[in-house]
């Protein structure tokens, strides 16, 4: 029986959860339906489809059922139930006609991405200045932004964003990130540009101190309230800002705008760009691609992770990414299977007259970001820096162990990690850990054929082999904890992984036992006594 509930958009995992075109990425699609989403990775031949009448009712449904929840009246509870009547009619009467809606995963993307489904309020132009605050244990986390939105942006059609990171010291602000960096008229008619401002340390009142006895009559002096807490300095990257910024995304934007999930860009200058370092090191599964702009990677930064993560390096004469050293970089990250473009520019920029300069990349930035990533890719390299980065496209570590416990110093250093390759003609995975006790695989048939038994061969020894079963729960399950329409799975495994047993600890005050020896019966000669 399928089970329809709300289809809530929860902020931090879509917000920075991005899979990206690597080498061997595919091309866009076919329409799916009139309002289905441009520019997707390409269905594979034996993948079957939903007809645009199914697609448009599918999503007509669901979209009447997320608008009364959360409404408790007798009245809208017996529509809820009528309605998902009405879905499971709608699946069975596809299931009877020989085809398994299930195994339709691009159309799902339609379905979630259909105007029927959700309604996009939101208006063109430039959005100047806009706020929207994050509450967060008794905090405010404001968030001021800029929003450009291309006049030819239709609803309809999933449009493409850029993230986009100014740098903190100098005047430069996000007001100018658009004016200078996304200059052209080709550039303003393409993606969506959101830009944030550098963030702000939250306001918290500090604890009242203690004061001298009044004399009598004498008022006693208030706390101010208004003061801040001294905080070191703020960075995107720091998780509590992270999250604000990212549900601005997750809960704000997308609710407003269709955006285009496998068309996720990050773009960082300077110091912003070395935010975008971190951010993409985080949440690479997310995005379609990163440019950097003048900033090197912090010395923690791993290149296999962003395996199915496209760059755009930008060298820029007089800062720390200079042309030399982007070259050189796109060396390095190429060697560790990364897939990077360079765009250096001839000459320094001149403060405030960026533009002039950055319109020389202009058309590598249009080339960018026309390819989308694959969201299923045939390789997953990826290392858990912190308990909200544990998961990279389909799959997710459950649980790591702690460096303390490890003997080795050179084990110690290594993070928790697991690489996955998909062997589609044997329908397994092949994965290799370290640190990592369990799993959770996540699966439709782009990835595996799920018709058939498939295998997890984990650190060469086989933890699962069965026959999945597809259900329309596991599917709702993963677009809602993710709010990224590409996350449809019909079927998800957890599984264990053993470890090595440790060797028995020697006891220092217990000693060996004496080896006996044969006593010497033939003597010196050999022949005996």
């Amino acid at each position: 029986m399928y089970l329809i509930r709300s289809f809530m958009l929860p902020a931090l995992i879509f917000l920075f959860c991005a899979c990206l075109a690597a080498p061997g990425q595919e091309d866009p699609p076919a329409k799916a339906g009139k309002d289905g989403p441009k520019n997707q990775a390409k269905t594979t031949p034996e993948e079957m489809t939903l007809e645009p009448k199914e697609v448009d009712k599918i999503a007509k449904i669901l979209g009447e059922i997320e608008r009364l929840d959360g409404n408790s009246s007798i009245k809208d509870l017996k529509k809820q139930i009528k309605l998902k009547g009405v879905m499971k009619s709608e699946l069975d009467k596809i299931q009877n006609s020989g085809r398994d809606p299930l195994k339709a995963v691009t159309s799902w993307w339609h379905v979630f991405s259909n105007e029927k489904y959700m309604k996009y309020p939101g208006r063109t132009g430039h959005l100047a200045n806009r706020k929207w605050i994050h509450n967060r244990m008794g905090m405010e986390f404001p968030v001021v932004y800029q929003l450009l939105v291309p006049s030819t942006y239709r609803s309809k059609t999933p449009c493409p964003l850029v993230l986009c990171l100014h740098p903190k010291e100098g005047k430069f602000k996000s007001e100018d990130f658009l004016r200078h960096m996304w200059s052209t008229k080709e550039l303003k008619s393409g993606p969506i540009l959101l830009v944030p401002e550098f963030p702000d340390e939250p306001k918290k009142p500090k604890k009242a101190k203690k004061t001298k006895k009044t004399k009598k009559g004498e008022k006693a002096k208030k706390p101010n309230m208004d003061d801040e807490v001294e905080k070191p300095e703020s960075r995107w990257s720091d998780r509590r800002k992270l999250y604000a910024s990212l549900l601005l995304l997750g809960n704000q934007i997308v609710r407003e705008y269709n955006v285009e999930r496998n068309r996720l860009f990050l773009d960082g200058f300077a110091d912003g760009g070395i935010e975008a370092w971190c951010i993409a090191s985080a949440f690479a599964d997310l995005f379609a691609g990163v440019i950097i702009r003048g900033a090197l990677p912090p010395e923690e930064i791993r290149f296999e992770d962003f395996l199915n993560t496209r760059f755009l390096l930008v060298g820029v004469p007089g800062m720390e990414l200079d042309p030399k050293k982007a070259d050189a970089l796109a060396e390095k990250m190429k060697a560790a299977g990364v897939n990077v473009t360079v765009a250096n520019l001839t000459e320094a920029p001149k403060p405030r007259r960026e533009r002039d300069f950055f319109k020389e990349i202009a058309a590598a930035q249009i080339s960018f970001l026309e390819k989308p990533r694959n969201p299923y890719p045939d390789r997953i390299d990826w290392t858990v820096k912190e308990n909200y980065t544990r998961r990279c496209y389909f799959v997710q570590s459950t649980e790591e162990i702690e460096a303390e416990v490890l003997k080795k110093d050179e084990d110690k250093k290594k993070l928790p990690r697991f690489d996955v390759k998909v062997d589609r003609a044997s329908n397994k995975l092949v994965i290799q850990t370290h640190r990592i006790l369990g799993l959770r695989i996540s699966l439709n048939d782009r990835i595996l054929d799920l018709d058939k038994d498939v295998t997890f061969e984990v650190n060469g020894k086989v933890l699962y082999n069965g026959r999945p079963k597809r259900t329309f729960e596991a599917i709702e399950k993963s677009w809602v904890n993710s709010g990224d329409w590409s996350r449809i799975y019909p079927w998800s495994q957890g599984i264990k992984i053993p470890q090595p047993e440790p060797e028995p600890k020697k006891d220092p005050k217990k000693k060996e036992p004496d080896k006996k020896t044969e006593p010497d019966t033939k003597g010196e000669n050999g022949k005996g006594d």
